[in-house]
């Protein structure tokens, strides 16, 4: 068992890690010609490489640090945060995937907002720039949530010696690290290091699970010392079905609390960090074994993250050290150093370092993404070169990264809730639209930004009510409930308002579609905000933004978009089968031809594709 003076000998073995990335990040370096090849790595990735990278690129510091902590807290009710996550990724890879892969290729769109912008024919950029405007805003805060949990990786190894443990200190140590290599490869570099860490997190967890099991007697003596285990003074044990954190829920409050964990996976369509692993793959055809890989990794990974929380729990030593390091989140770090030697502990503790790492790079490059390709070219450059998109990609990698160290370091202490409100914010703004996207053909643009205003505007307003800085003076959450319930409505309705009108070109059908979305969401949004209030007055469980947020877009997409005209059937038809049928990548067995190099370039491959000017030519 290692001792508490080792932190020197760790570091040392995190310094070999980061060094690991580091080169990989060099050297992918030269691969990256142009902005095809830094945002999808010029789709040339194999299934198992895009498999490890969609995992890892998911499982963030919420897993590394955040279910161990759920482990520790909730016991057995841990496991719902799997359940809520395996039918969404499943559901991912099987209806979205290949759908965005060919269709992507087919009209040259390496981004998600170019993606939507190609898909509804929305010419006027409404929807390609207020779609990466969000993108930015929530990636930014989750790219800060993987700060601050490596923050506290260094501080709980710190905290064995005479280092430093302060948290500040050690969040910007970490943030330089994961931008400098995300700024040096981009798509390759992201991918490959990816397919690193996300083995480093495999290994990782199976040596601290092992090593915690031969300390608690195996998995019958684990379950024996979890049902031994009192987590209140109501006698509630880590194995009782109605703890959650340490509290008894039962009747109503509970199924909100379970409801709130499967609605944990209603954010994975809209997370283009996830998304856009599926654009990347080098064949489609191989997109069922990177399904089948990654489908493995999460519930051997989340399973282990979990049995790590349980292990801490039990053993009165661990579980001390947590208690006095004041957060659950530090429990994985504390297993490890007091059961593993110093070498050891080292390289697991790199896994959850490795999984904050793969997802902050993924996620400041499709924030950079968003902004050099989606804005900055489309909108202003035009013409620019290849050569300084990358470099201005890489600069605003950089700058991104920064915006996401102040988040991290002013906004929040819990990595698991602020990964969650991120998360949320991405999978309430574009989970909807995503999945209608590729199933419904009657789907319009207005119905997308609706649905889009609607999801975002409804995570924002309710975890900043939650935190208390909205609507709730002095605390008191119950102060101010009409001004709660009419917020989101109005903003809808505002912002529908505008875009729609934008978007149709006619203020009379943006106005008709605003209404829609007003009453859509009068209808979803009030009832929640006084259902809250009457089933739980106290505001003591869980009610999960992304519950009510992804729901309510869902409505307001298709309503707004039943109230506004239907998209011609020609084009719809000829979108549907870009989807469908193989690309010609695919036919022939060949790579890819590079794509949308240009904006000149991109139109081409947009009217090729969708055959606009098949019967009048010019």
């Amino acid at each position: 068992m290692a001792g508490w003076g080792t932190a020197e000998t760790i570091f040392a073995t995190l310094a070999i890690y980061f060094a690991i990335v580091l080169i990989i990040g060099i050297i992918v370096e030269k691969y990256v010609k142009n902005l095809a090849d830094y945002i999808l790595g010029g789709r040339r990735l194999g299934p198992y490489v895009i498999a490890f990278s969609e995992r890892a690129s998911e499982m963030s510091g919420w897993v590394g640090l955040g279910l161990p902590g759920e482990g520790y807290s909730s016991g057995i009710n841990s496991t719902w945060n799997t359940i809520g996550c395996f039918y969404a990724d499943l559901l991912c890879w099987t209806t979205i995937s290949r759908r965005i892969r060919r269709f992507t290729e087919s009209v040259g769109a390496l981004t998600i907002p170019t993606y939507l912008e190609a898909r509804f024919g929305e010419g006027r950029g409404v929807l390609r720039i207020v779609s990466a405007a969000i993108i930015t805003f929530f990636l930014s805060a989750y790219v800060g949530a993987q700060f601050l949990a490596s923050g506290k990786v260094f501080a709980a190894i710190a905290a064995t010696s005479g280092i430093t443990t302060n948290l500040q200190l050690w969040i910007i140590v970490g943030a330089i690290v994961m931008i400098i290599y995300t700024v040096l490869g981009g798509f390759f570099a992201v991918c490959w290091t990816d397919y690193v860490q996300g083995w480093w997190a495999v290994i990782g967890f199976i040596l601290i699970v092992v090593a915690g099991l031969a300390a608690v007697g195996g998995p019958l003596g684990l379950a024996q010392k979890m049902a031994a285990t009192t987590v209140n003074k109501q006698g509630l044990n880590l194995l009782s079905l109605n703890n959650f954190w340490g509290y008894e829920y039962t009747g109503a409050l509970l199924l909100i609390i379970m409801l709130s964990y499967i609605a944990i996976g209603f954010g994975w369509p809209g997370n283009p960090h996830i998304t856009v692993r599926f654009m990347g793959i080098k064949k489609p055809k191989d997109l069922k074994k990177a399904a089948i890989t990654a489908m493995l990794l999460l519930l051997v990974v989340y399973y282990l993250a979990q049995a790590t929380g349980w292990i801490a729990r039990v053993m009165p030593n661990v579980a001390a050290k947590v208690q006095q390091m004041g957060s659950t989140e530090y429990t994985m770090p504390m297993l490890a150093l007091s059961v593993l030697h110093p070498v050891v502990a080292g390289v697991v503790l790199a896994a959850p370092v490795a999984l904050m790492m793969s997802t902050a790079d993924s996620q400041l490059l499709v924030a950079a993404s968003a902004i050099v390709e989606d804005i900055y070219r489309r909108t202003f450059r035009k013409g620019l070169e290849e050569k300084k998109l990358v470099l201005w990609s890489r600069i605003v990698t950089f700058a991104i990264g920064i915006i996401a160290l102040l988040w991290a370091l002013f906004f929040s202490k819990s990595v698991y809730y602020f990964v969650l409100f991120a998360w949320g914010g991405l999978g309430a703004a574009f989970g909807s639209v995503m999945l209608l996207s590729v199933l419904w053909k009657r789907m319009t643009a207005s119905g997308a930004f609706a649905a889009m205003m609607a999801g975002a505007s409804g995570v924002i307003i309710w975890k900043s009510y939650v935190k208390g800085y909205i609507f709730a003076p002095g605390g008191n959450h119950n102060a101010q409930l009409p001004l709660l319930a009419a917020s989101v409505p109005i903003i809808v309705f505002i912002t529908t308002l505008i875009g729609s009108s934008l978007i149709e070109r006619s203020g009379k059908r943006g106005l008709a579609a605003a209404v829609a979305a007003l009453i859509v969401t009068l209808f979803t949004w009030v009832p929640w905000v006084y259902a809250r209030y009457y089933i739980d007055p106290k505001f003591t469980a869980w009610w999960y933004e992304l519950l009510i947020s992804f729901p309510m877009a869902t409505i307001v997409a298709i309503v707004t978009s039943y109230v506004t005209p239907a998209p011609p059937a020609e084009k719809v038809s000829k979108v549907f089968e870009l989807m469908e049928k193989p690309t010609p990548s695919e036919l022939e067995a060949v790579e890819p031809e590079p794509i949308a190099l240009s904006e000149v370039d991109y139109i081409k491959h947009y009217i090729k594709a969708t055959g606009l000017l098949a019967k009048n030519k010019v």
